[in-house]
């Protein structure tokens, strides 16, 4: 079986120009989804343009219910993005077996000026394999 097969990919928060002094409004994970019960997570979090004085919060934070309370993950905030950080990418590995089903990122711009920004979210490990293009959070899915 080709390892890719077992990855859920999630969007988080589609590529946005964010404001300066902004937190950008994500959307959370489900690390349960159609049935599938996740173990890893890997979060990503990619910069653009950085505006001046950077990018102040980008952090991983985790709550028992879909649209509930979030609390921050120990461990899973970043270091904030200076003006000089354009086009890097950042990431957060996260054992999902001992955390809550729902993960939340926040993304605040310190910035003065407009920052661009994208995320998303990995899930692997499952304890069942995704084989649909839903189980895989995917629009269109091709298996040659």
């Amino acid at each position: 079986m080709n390892s890719g097969m077992n990855v859920r990919v999630a969007k988080v928060l589609a590529p946005i120009s964010l404001s300066g002094g902004a937190t950008a409004t994500t959307t959370e994970v489900d690390t349960v989804n159609v049935g599938v019960k996740y173990n890893q997570a890997t979060v990503y979090i990619m910069s653009g343009l950085v505006g001046a004085n950077g990018v102040s919060t980008l952090k991983v934070q985790e709550g028992d219910t879909s649209g509930g309370s979030y609390t921050d993950i120990t461990g899973a905030s970043f270091t904030a993005l200076a003006d000089a950080d354009d086009n890097i990418i950042v990431a957060c590995d996260i054992d999902l077996r001992k955390r809550k089903r729902y993960l939340n990122v926040v993304i605040t711009n310190g910035a003065t000026n407009a920052s661009v920004m994208c995320a998303w979210c990995e899930l692997t490990r499952a304890e069942e394999t995704p084989s649909s293009k839903t189980q895989r959070g995917v629009q269109e899915l091709l298996q040659v």
